[in-house]
C-alpha cells in the first residue's frame, strides 16, 4: 500500500507540481450475497417510490376532478347571476336617476324658499 502511495505521488509531481497524495484507499469486493441483497433493497426502494408517485398522481387527479365539478356546479349559479345582472343594473340606474331627480327638486324648492325668505326680510325691514 505504501508503494502505491509513493508511485502515485511521484507521478502526480510530474503531471501536476504542487499537488500531493494524502492517502490511498483500497476497497475489497463485496460478497455476492451482500451485493444481491443490496440490489434487491434498491429494487424495493424503486418500487416504493413508484407506488408513492402513483398515489400522489391519483390524489392530484381526484383534486382536479373535484375542482372541475365544483366549477361546473357553480357555473350555473354564476350564469344565472350574470343573466340577472343587466336587470339589476337597469333597476339600480333607474333608482339613482329617480333619487337624483328628487334631490334636484328638493334643492330647487329649498333654494326658492330661501330666496323668498330673504326677499320678505328685506321688504319687512324698515
Amino acid at each position: 500500500m505504501r508503494e502505491l502511495k509513493d508511485y502515485a505521488a511521484r507521478r502526480l509531481m510530474v503531471m501536476a507540481p504542487g499537488l500531493f497524495v494524502q492517502a490511498v484507499r483500497v476497497t475489497n469486493r463485496l460478497a455476492e450475497a451482500i451485493g444481491h441483497n443490496y440490489e434487491q433493497m434498491e429494487a424495493e426502494k424503486g418500487a416504493e417510490t413508484e407506488r408513492k408517485k402513483a398515489i400522489i398522481e391519483d390524489e392530484l387527479k381526484a383534486q382536479v376532478a373535484a375542482t372541475m365539478h365544483k366549477q361546473v356546479t357553480s357555473y350555473s349559479a354564476e350564469e344565472t347571476d350574470f343573466q340577472l345582472q343587466p336587470i339589476h343594473i337597469t333597476f339600480n340606474f333607474c333608482k339613482v336617476i329617480s333619487q337624483s331627480s328628487e334631490k334636484a327638486k328638493a334643492d330647487t324648492e329649498f333654494y326658492r324658499a330661501q330666496r323668498e325668505a330673504e326677499a320678505n326680510q328685506l321688504l319687512l325691514t324698515p
